[in-house]
């Protein structure tokens, strides 16, 4: 065949509709690259504070006497699998959560008229990969309570989804059974509110009597046997006295006794009132169908309700306020999306309706939380990413679709690119961050030069006074646990005394008695003397005697700049 001839082919295959797969493919190779070169950088950087404590409750989650969430004892797996590798480890999870997007979105498909064969389909599995990256906007990449919600809730989507045929009614029990089995390892108040979803969905979606409580009875049945298989894999007895300690010391509220009504009530006042709005829409709009007393003024309406969204879209999210702004004007987009599609003649308005109930999942997954929830929300807009793009495939044109999924895609760069360039307490961006350095035992991570020096410092200064991988190493409040997994250490009985708080004095002082004193003897402790720390007064008072440690070294940290102290105990065990 002549190259005139192939050129020609070329052209008819385009104006057959090939033009749907070069968008598909454009589409597909652009989320591929995405999520690789997103991963490519997971070696990078190194938190001291909320990513060291996470990490210390992966390794050794039955060491601590105290419960802070059961995430630790979900994530111990993982980092065995890897080998305590950090970056394996983000990693990892990384895939876990891009797999379980097309997934979720595979089961969506299932409940639509969208041909698995099709350009459609072809986009929305490739683009649903990268949606959850939304998750690494802070750029906290190891896992954490937040990971466990966000893949619990791209399972509970699959389990919504499968609602809607009798014959996947099994399928949606398992699907609901195994979300709020991963559920458990975040926050209690977020598996309640799973539970509520899909309780509520189910008897909408299930109007025989006899298939309800099949349903219920099959996920009842499931739940009790993956709760089963957690049991004989769990030590029950180690977390039931960790769950014991905890109660003790704080009873059964959060340390800051935040109250769950009140944060979301502040929430629809203030960022989260363009999300009420829309809901609203969606609720009004899914009521007058339901009645068939659809009116010209309610396109109108919506049409106003996305001109508002769009405006905030593209003209407030600068780079400084779209991480407290691009939550709730995710969820207001996911809601206008879904009552354009209610206006759609012969879209299939019980599938609306069930994405409808799966919206709330990421607004309910920061029940629980002490942060404000326009920030929680942006670990989860990638789920409100994947229920519009396949609920516009399924009611919209065609071109809608690929504008939708296009602009998502473009959010989700963005948010990388913000976690990339101003990543959570680093001292500067994760590409800036190219010196291989060894953090812990097993890993190496590429740090920039000012943390990778104060680590290298601390390994080998630290060495020299005496300090034997796996010695025991107490946090006093010095706002950097980080330390502790640094230089290969142990935390006796908590990994972070969390100072600067009402609480943090009574708090460290429950971690100190209930430290055996000849453990503590032979226990390294790390102080620091930024202004949100324990004094060495306070130290004094909760039951530490300073006098008898020798301060070995002084550095100053490379994110804060205050001075951080180590001191070696009065018993030195030999290495």
């Amino acid at each position: 065949m002549s190259d005139r001839s192939r050129f020609n082919s070329f052209l008819t295959c385009i104006g057959r509709g090939g033009i749907g797969w070069v968008v598909s493919a454009a589409i597909a190779g652009y989320s591929l690259f995405v999520v690789l070169w997103t991963i490519s950088r997971m070696d990078r950087g190194f938190d001291f504070t909320d990513e060291a404590f996470y990490l210390m409750w992966a390794q050794e989650p039955a060491r601590f006497k105290l419960a802070y969430g059961l995430f630790g004892y979900g994530l111990h797996p993982l980092f065995e699998l890897v080998g305590e590798s950090v970056a394996g480890l983000r990693r990892i999870a990384a895939l876990i959560a891009a797999a379980l997007g097309v997934f979720a979105s595979l089961t969506m498909l299932g409940s639509v008229r969208i041909p698995l064969r099709s350009p459609a389909a072809f986009q929305i599995l490739s683009s649903s990969a990268l949606l959850p990256f939304f998750y690494y906007v802070f750029w906290i990449p190891t896992p954490s309570y937040n990971w466990f919600a966000l893949v619990s809730g791209l399972l509970l989507v699959c389990a919504l989804a499968n609602l809607l045929g009798s014959e996947r009614l099994g399928r949606s029990a398992f699907f609901a059974s195994l979300s709020a089995t991963l559920i458990l390892f975040s926050r209690p108040q977020s598996a309640l509110a799973f539970a509520g979803i899909y309780l509520a969905a189910a008897l909408f979606a299930t109007s025989n009597a006899k298939n309800l409580g099949k349903l219920l009875l099959g996920g009842v049945l499931w739940t009790m046997a993956l709760l089963a298989t957690l049991a004989w894999w769990m030590p029950l007895g180690t977390i039931s006295q960790q769950v014991q300690s905890y109660l003790e010391i704080f009873g059964a509220s959060h340390p800051l006794h935040s109250n769950l009504l009140v944060n979301i009530a502040s929430f629809l006042r203030s960022s989260g009132l363009l999300f009420l709005c829309s809901g609203m829409a969606f609720l009004l709009t899914s009521v007058l169908c339901k009645y068939e007393r659809l009116i010209p003024w309610l396109a109108i309406l919506l049409i106003c309700v996305s001109g508002v969204i769009a405006r905030d879209v593209f003209f407030n999210l600068t780079m400084s306020s779209f991480v407290y702004r691009i939550g709730p004007t995710s969820g207001a987009i996911a809601y206008a999306v879904l009552a354009i599609c209610r206006l759609r003649p012969g879209t299939d308005q019980r599938f609306i309706s069930l994405m409808g109930w799966a919206s709330l999942i990421p607004l309910v997954a920061t029940f629980g939380s002490i942060d404000r929830i326009s920030e929680q929300l942006d670990f989860f807009c990638g789920i409100w990413g994947i229920i519009t793009i396949v609920a516009a495939c399924s009611a919209l044109q065609r071109l809608w679709c690929t504008g939708l999924t296009v602009a998502w895609m473009l959010l989700t760069s963005v948010a990388v690119h913000v976690g990339l360039t101003q990543p959570y307490r680093l001292a500067s961006s994760v590409e800036m961050q190219l010196s291989p350095t060894r953090v812990g035992n097993r890993s190496t991570l590429r740090l920039d030069e000012k943390t990778s020096r104060f680590v290298t410092d601390l390994q080998e200064r630290a060495k020299v006074a005496g300090f034997c991988e796996g010695d025991l190493v107490l946090d006093l409040g010095s706002a950097s646990p980080g330390v502790i997994f640094a230089i290969g250490g142990r935390a006796p009985t908590f990994p972070w005394i969390f100072a600067g708080y009402q609480f943090s004095e009574r708090f460290a002082q429950q971690i100190v008695e209930r430290t055996d004193p000849q453990v503590l003897a032979r226990t390294w402790l790390v102080l620091s003397e930024s202004p949100r720390t324990l004094t060495p007064a306070q130290v004094q008072a909760i039951g530490i005697e300073l006098s008898p440690y020798r301060p070995v070294l002084k550095l100053n940290h490379p994110v804060t700049g205050y001075p951080l102290n180590l001191f070696a105990p009065p018993q030195l065990d030999p290495c």
